[in-house]
């Protein structure tokens, strides 16, 4: 899950942690969220969570399609 240690940026291990724990972010990671929570289409994080992960393999193979054409 998440780890938070005083005066150091909090680790998460996955796209719900850090949605879930937004409120805590810096504005600029807060934003990046946000932009992936409206890409997803859902303010569900875990729904998000679920749904940008099955994306990124998409999104590589896409990009090795592109990259060889």
């Amino acid at each position: 899950m998440s780890e938070l240690q005083p005066n150091l940026a909090p680790i998460f291990s996955s796209f719900a942690d850090w949605c879930l724990h937004k409120d805590s972010l810096s504005k600029e990671a807060r934003h990046t969220v946000e932009a992936l929570l409206k890409y997803a289409r859902t303010s569900d994080c875990n729904e998000a969570d679920r749904i940008l992960t099955n994306l990124i393999p998409f999104l590589q193979n896409h990009a090795t399609v592109a990259e060889v054409g």
